[in-house]
């Protein structure tokens, strides 16, 4: 999922921009300015024209060669070109000279049609179907199919079923059972919970957002299975233990004052404890951005002298950044160091790699988490750091107090550059075409101060184009 915009077909809510994000997406996808080949055009008619499910991947090579093309990464690249047009399906991990036998769909609707059977039709207790359930479902024929007419034999129910799991949609449990979340209980289990989330010794952490699916909760039982307590998940939760560590966890999703998602951590010390949240945090953080969701805030959920109260994240670690002794926390009506803060989840260790951006993972969180720390030399290239740039960039920024009219346009200029960079996030470009709308330097510098001072803006820039930052950087003399 590239982006989400809310609309409303009955009274016009916002379909002038869904029509633009679409037309955008569209034409800076990487497909839509392919020059294509006549030979792959014959390829892609033949299949197209192919009346069966699915073919053999010795029967697609022979195709390929009648058309001359021959080179195998070129043929397994048309496969995944054809998938991205509908003409075909194909998924990560597949290759065609593992197996030569092995089915190469060619009508996704064949794909699809049987997912939809196996889900609404068979019969599951907590997520969990037989596969001679699963194989006596899909013999059979459903009036509310999409099409009632298709029967699937043994070995087109396993590959289905191949499919699932690398999608992330099931996951074999032994060897004759399936275990599915999205046929998991709407309400929680039966059995009593081994976590009072009301406790003082519980570790508490929370991401808010626009919208949570929950695929989130779905994926993360599936990628965490070995530690997942198959008794007590959910549609919209999970508890997890952790042997090595001795740590237990809950993690839920809920929906009753917008989407919230919440990880509650319990171990016999904090140090387990924070090291363990870090990794689901983390895990849960990667799925996110698998989705493609933009909008979403970190909590810390905290407790002090007694009172608890929430903080989000980026609004404690930002002033930690920039070396800020105390922030208000308006729960509480206190004032705490953005440090001590961030100690209810991490450890020491985890405060300096983070802070150096050291870490396992190598994703983009809300700039939270970075690839990369950079500081600027006099020579014309970047130097690496291990203190983050961003501390010395947001400062040095925020003590301009204005910039001369060339250099504001030299800095619009260098701003296009960014807004036109095919890797930038969609959200992120529309964010700065706004910013970029108002010409006027007396109004505008203020706009582009508050835009590059984001810290996930300015992670994002860091990562997408760090010569233009370098230039930028260099222009405003920081």
């Amino acid at each position: 999922m590239l982006f989400r915009s809310r609309t409303s077909a009955l009274n016009n809510t916002n379909v002038d921009k869904l029509e633009e994000l679409i037309s955008y997406t569209i034409q800076n996808y990487s497909s839509y300015s392919v020059v294509f080949n006549k030979k792959w055009l014959a390829l892609k008619e033949q299949l197209e024209d192919m009346e069966v499910p699915y073919i053999s991947n010795r029967e697609y090579v022979e195709i390929c060669q009648k058309h001359k093309i021959n080179d195998m990464e070129l043929q397994i690249s048309l496969l995944k070109w054809f998938c991205d047009l509908g003409v075909s399906y194909h998924y990560t991990g597949f290759h065609i000279d593992y197996d030569p036998d092995a089915i190469n769909v060619l009508n996704p609707e064949w794909v699809t049609v049987g997912m939809y059977r196996l889900l609404l039709h068979t019969e599951a207790k907590k997520g969990i179907v037989s596969l001679e359930e699963i194989y006596k479902v899909m013999i059979s024929f459903y009036k509310n199919d999409v099409n009632s007419a298709l029967k699937y034999t043994k070995r087109e129910v396993d590959f289905i079923l191949d499919v699932m799991r690398q999608k992330g949609l099931s996951h074999q449990i032994g060897c004759q059972e399936e275990l599915i979340p999205l046929k998991l209980e709407e309400g929680l289990p039966d059995k009593k919970s081994f976590i009072d989330k009301e406790s003082d010794n519980v570790l508490h952490f929370a991401i808010k957002g626009n919208y949570l699916p929950n695929g989130i909760i779905h994926k993360l039982i599936i990628e965490r299975i070995d530690e997942v307590d198959l008794d007590n998940i959910w549609r919209k939760g999970v508890y997890l233990y952790n042997k090595d560590k001795r740590v237990n966890a809950l993690v839920e999703l809920r929906y009753e004052y917008g989407y919230r998602l919440d990880i509650y951590i319990l171990a016999n010390n904090q140090t387990d404890e924070k090291e363990y949240l870090s990794i689901i945090r983390d895990n849960i953080l990667k799925i996110i951005h698998q989705y493609g969701l933009k909008k979403f805030e970190e909590v810390i959920c905290y407790q002090f002298n007694g009172l608890r109260g929430e903080e989000l994240y980026l609004r404690v670690w930002e002033p930690y950044l920039r070396g800020s002794s105390e922030i208000y926390l308006l729960d509480i009506n206190e004032f705490e160091s953005p440090a001590s803060l961030l100690k209810v989840i991490y450890t020491e260790k985890q405060i300096i790699e983070r802070e150096k951006g050291v870490t396992v993972n190598k994703f983009i969180n809300n700039g939270n988490i970075t690839d990369a720390n950079i500081s600027f030399g006099e020579e014309s290239r970047l130097y690496k750091n291990t203190r983050p740039s961003y501390k010395v960039v947001a400062t040095k920024l925020s003590n301009i107090e204005d910039i001369s009219d060339s250099d504001y346009r030299k800095l619009l200029k260098l701003l296009e550059e960014i807004k036109d960079n095919q890797q930038l996030p969609i959200i992120q470009r529309f964010e700065l075409r706004d910013v970029l709308k108002n010409k006027d330097k007396k109004s505008g510098w203020k706009k582009v101060q508050d835009f590059l001072s984001n810290a996930a803006n300015f992670t994002t820039i860091l990562n997408t184009t760090p010569l233009i930052l370098q230039s930028i950087c260099t222009l405003l003399k920081i």
